[in-house]
């Protein structure tokens, strides 16, 4: 007979002469395993809570100042513009961070100005007046993989004329246009990433050229959250290309969603793509496989039905306008 049976029938005849609450030996045991249970999960959750943490780290980015042609800044001097130039690039610098920070996509770290009243802080805060546990402490300002400068090339007030033939009229309407380029450096190599010109125009028969009316400072806002929604996508798409995540017959769908500025009916294009080394070189080639029509947008996904011949669009490929 075991020592455990023995323990068990002691206590099953001692049990009338003791009514104190007794507890078993297999309780015992299996409160311990409860116990060692709880601890390796709580491990074992711990440790999948570092992995998840490394796997989705965002690359770094620093938004550059907003840079005006000089050029562009004398053209609107001697059209008395300045002003007008001045909004927009101001109204720029701070829409185009917000929307790059509104995709979650990216860990921004702050721009030069922004930097100098960081130093500032923790000069302060290493002067001797904070307490030292709480103040920041220099040389872990987290640095910038990637800098993002967009630059004005154009800033033209135009007249356009509209003929009425039937009333015999013309109507002269005022045309902003604004274009700029986009710039993607890569600041360990200290090269250029990406590219991409950008240009968006507005139309009032009320626009007056540099009278910083409401209505134009309205309209020049409006151009800068166009323009800043635009570059912020491409620099989404530099990053993180988009890609076709599933196909099911003429339908297919990729991960962009309603604020990538996708419409419905646009056309896309849909490439096989592969990465090669050449030469000590990587090159992702790319072979037009495809074309799709948004039929649908959802905040995560857009879908699309293909269009003509489809000579391979599957997982992985990747979509552009």
């Amino acid at each position: 007979m075991s020592t455990l049976t023995k323990v068990l029938i002691f206590r099953k005849k001692t049990s009338s002469r003791d009514n104190s609450p007794k507890i078993s030996i297999p309780t015992i045991a299996m409160k311990n395993n409860k116990f060692s249970l709880i601890l390796l999960l709580s491990f074992s959750l711990a440790n999948a809570a570092d992995l998840f943490a490394v796997d989705t780290k965002k690359p770094t980015l620093m938004i550059g100042n907003v840079i005006a042609l000089d050029a562009v800044k004398q053209l609107a001097s001697s059209e008395n513009r300045t002003r007008d130039l001045d909004q927009l690039v101001q109204s720029l610098d701070s829409e185009f961070q917000n929307q790059v920070n509104a995709t979650r996509k990216f860990e921004i770290v702050g721009a030069k100005s922004v930097l100098q009243q960081l130093n500032q802080v923790q000069e302060f805060q290493n002067s001797g007046n904070v307490n030292p546990a709480t103040a920041a402490r220099f040389g872990e300002l987290t640095g910038a993989g990637l800098i993002a400068i967009p630059s004005i090339t154009e800033f033209i007030y135009a007249k356009e004329s509209r003929n009425f033939s039937g009333a015999g009229k013309s109507v002269d309407i005022t045309v902003l246009r604004v274009r700029c380029i986009l710039n993607v450096y890569d600041t360990t190599k200290g090269t250029l990433k990406a590219s991409a010109r950008f240009l968006k125009e507005e139309r009032d028969g009320n626009l007056r050229a540099g009278l910083g009316s409401s209505l134009e400072k309205q309209i020049i806002g409006n151009i800068a959250e166009a323009l800043s929604g635009q570059m912020s996508n491409r620099l989404v798409d530099v990053e993180f290309p988009p890609r076709v995540v599933l196909t099911l017959g003429p339908n297919v769908a990729f991960n962009r969603g309603d604020q990538a500025g996708i419409k419905l009916d646009d056309l896309y294009e849909v490439y096989a793509t592969q990465v090669e080394e050449l030469e000590g070189e990587k090159l992702e080639i790319e072979i037009p496989v495809g074309l799709i029509k948004i039929s649908r947008i959802t905040p995560k996904i857009t879908y699309g039905i293909i269009q003509g011949d489809n000579l391979g669009i599957a997982k992985g490929c990747t979509v552009r306008k």
